[in-house]
């Protein structure tokens, strides 16, 4: 894919999963502004890739998940405008470091109109900075906007983030977290 990201990128190695991921290096500007958070364009689309990269590909390298990014990236343009699918980024100094998608759904088994939280991704560069807790309180004010009484999302058994959701009021179901709203 030809673009030209907003950032600093120093090629790498190739993954050992896909071929054709190159690894970057991301170096935030000196001196970073406050961040922003809009949502998602259509432009944002492949620096959420990008961000896909940096954020999480490592992690399912090591939990030997796989994974296909043109997949995501595909899936990812047919949904923006779909109704009931909410996307959000955050930015600083024009830099994507963060991505929140969910979507709004009826769960039959506990009659609860549900927010599934589909991806929550953080640069690692500015992870611990409050950009996932801003994420979250933003989606879920949007979740609650919308009539909706629970959260509910996957996780990856052992990430550290699991920690994050617990301390923001999540607890395990299973292989998912939920809260209530």
């Amino acid at each position: 894919m030809g673009f030209s990201p907003p950032f600093q990128v120093t090629p790498g190695r190739q993954s050992l999963v896909t071929p054709r991921c190159e690894r970057y290096t991301f170096r935030m500007p000196q001196n970073p502004g406050e961040f922003t958070t809009r949502p998602v364009m259509k432009v944002d689309v492949p620096a959420i890739i990008a961000l896909y990269r940096r954020a999480i590909v490592p992690e399912w390298i090591v939990g030997g998940r796989s994974y296909d990014l043109d997949r995501v990236e595909a899936n990812l343009n047919a949904r923006l405008d779909t109704a009931g699918y909410t996307t959000d980024v955050v930015t600083r100094d024009d830099v994507l470091v963060g991505y929140l998608a969910w979507e709004q759904h009826a769960d039959h088994t506990s009659h609860h109109v549900v927010a599934h939280l589909r991806m929550l991704l953080v640069d690692p560069t500015v992870q611990r900075s409050g950009v996932a807790t801003r994420l979250v309180e933003r989606f879920e004010g949007a979740a609650k906007s919308a009539g909706c009484t629970k959260v509910l999302f996957d996780v990856i058994v052992g990430s550290p983030a699991n920690d994050f959701y617990a301390q923001l009021g999540f607890r395990h179901w299973s292989n998912y977290m939920e809260k209530l709203l």
